[in-house]
Formats: structure tokens, sequence, C-alpha cells
């Protein structure tokens, strides 16, 4: 019986969670997306216990994102301007509120370039249901390394 290390059970995680997630979201194309997807995945994993993979920071983060990119969105627009006021707003709420996840601001740049609010909506959703369920699996096998 093969013994694998700790990382690579956690690389093994890695690549099942993000296939999931780019198999689930590969809708209309919207492989913009992937990076922050990518990068929330790999925290998660990687970073199982750490303060920027908690189900509060997880949670938090990509549901402000959401909310404000969809209000400016429709709102104000698409702009340069709105998409400043909105990294603003995102990168406020994960400095000084305990609710850090650094995936948010590159999620609330790449929204705009999507500039579809409800593939944008749907999808930012859909992987957050599958990062929490995700953390919640790796959280209850005995022999994921902590």
């Amino acid at each position: 019986m093969v013994r694998l290390t700790s990382d690579e059970k956690k690389y093994i995680a890695f690549i099942v969670i993000f296939a999931t997630i780019l198999l689930v979201t590969s809708y209309h194309s919207l492989f913009l997306l992937a990076p922050p997807f990518a990068v929330s995945t790999y925290l998660l994993t990687f970073d199982h216990g750490g303060r920027f993979s908690t189900y509060s920071s997880i949670s938090a983060s990509y549901l402000f994102v959401i909310l404000t990119t969809e209000a400016i969105h429709v709102l104000l627009g698409t702009g340069t301007l709105q998409m400043l006021l909105n990294v603003v707003l995102v990168s406020l709420f994960i400095t000084f509120l305990p609710y850090r996840h650094p995936p948010a601001l590159a999620l609330t740049i790449f929204s705009y370039i999507t500039h579809s609010t409800f593939d944008f909506t749907l999808s930012s959703i859909t992987v957050l249901l599958i990062l929490l369920a995700s953390r919640y699996i790796l959280g209850h096998i005995r022999s994921y390394p902590r």
C-alpha cells in the first residue's frame, strides 16, 4: 500500500475540488472566474486550518463580493471607477472585519471582465457551496492533514 505524504494528500484534494469547480461552472465558458476560485481552493486545501479558509471568512467575503458587485453593476454600471469603488469596498471589508479571504479581491476584479451579473452570481454561489462542502468534508476525514 502506498502511503501519501501530507502535501500529496492536500494536492490531490486541491485537484479534485478545483476540477469539480471547473466542471460545474464551465457553462458559457466562464473560465475567467477560474483564477480566484483556484486560489480559494488552494487556501482551503493547503491552509485548511488557517484564518483565510474558515467558514466565516469564505462565506462572508464571497457573499459581500456578490452583493456589492451586483449592486454596483446594476446601479452604477461596469466602468473603471465602479470597479475601483468595488475593490475599495471589498478591501475595506476583508481588512477591517474578521472575514479575511484575499481571493475576494480577485473575484471582484474578474466580475468586471465577465460583465454578466447572472452568470457571475450563479457561478460564485455555486463555487461558494462547493468550497463550504469541501471544507466540511475535509474537516471530517481523519486522515486529512491539518
